[in-house]
């Protein structure tokens, strides 16, 4: 006597992208000691108001995800064309246990409120946007 199994499987394309800001975090003052844990690329950076929102690509699917966004209060003077310009260095840190190796994407938005009125020029790795409050 032979049994026979059939199996089937759907192919369904994995969602793999996440909109983390509907909940935005704020920038936080941090002591420049602070190190990601966990690695991540920056697609796309781009200031909206009050927020800076970035594109975030990531490896996980199985776990948490925590991120901050640092900055140490420091700035630099740029002049430009006869205007000086504020420039600052914001670090994008990202904790997680999570072991799953998927590919995936989020939109993270960070309150800019701790800059105040000053405008600044934001450089995170080769990313850059302006904010002008």
């Amino acid at each position: 006597m032979f049994l026979f199994f059939v199996v089937g499987c759907t192919s369904q394309e994995a969602d793999t992208s996440q909109t983390i800001g509907d909940s935005s975090w704020s920038l936080e003052v941090c002591n420049g000691q602070e190190e990601a844990q966990a690695d991540y690329q920056i697609s796309n950076i781009e200031v909206e108001g009050p927020e800076l929102r970035l594109d975030v690509g990531y490896s996980g699917g199985c776990g948490e995800h925590s991120w901050s966004l640092c900055w140490d209060e420091s700035f630099s003077v740029l002049e430009e064309e006869g205007t000086e310009h504020k420039q600052i260095e914001l670090t994008l840190l990202h904790q997680t246990n999570d072991s799953c190796e998927m590919f995936k994407t989020a939109e993270l938005s960070f309150s800019l409120g701790l800059l105040g009125e000053d405008a600044y020029h934001i450089i995170m790795g080769d990313r850059s946007a302006l904010y002008e409050p």
